[in-house]
């Protein structure tokens, strides 16, 4: 992996709880917070996409169900190629990071 997000938080991160007295409780608390910070991310993102096919006249579990495929899909090209996760990265990162 390259440095970056991925590296830092997959690489470096776990070598410096490796390496530190009590890293190894610290190293739970912390990919339990990564993990809970995705699940309300997703959260957040199958709602919105749920609520948009709702306005267009779906109902809740149908729109739900379309939402996830939809992800599942759209989300397993991030999964199998880390280089699209990192164009993707890049493509949306930068302009909102410059924005701000």
């Amino acid at each position: 992996l390259k440095q970056g997000a991925n590296g830092l938080t997959f690489i470096n991160l776990t070598n410096l709880f490796a390496h530190t007295t009590g890293g190894t409780l610290m190293a739970i608390f912390f990919f339990l917070a990564l993990v809970s910070a995705a699940l309300s991310s997703l959260i957040a993102m199958l709602e919105l996409a749920c609520r948009n096919l709702m306005d267009m006249g779906f109902s809740r579990a149908k729109g739900t169900t379309i939402a996830m495929i939809f992800f599942l899909v759209v989300g397993s090209f991030s999964a199998a190629d880390n280089r699209v996760f990192e164009n993707q990265d890049f493509t949306w990162g930068v302009p909102c990071t410059l924005r701000c």
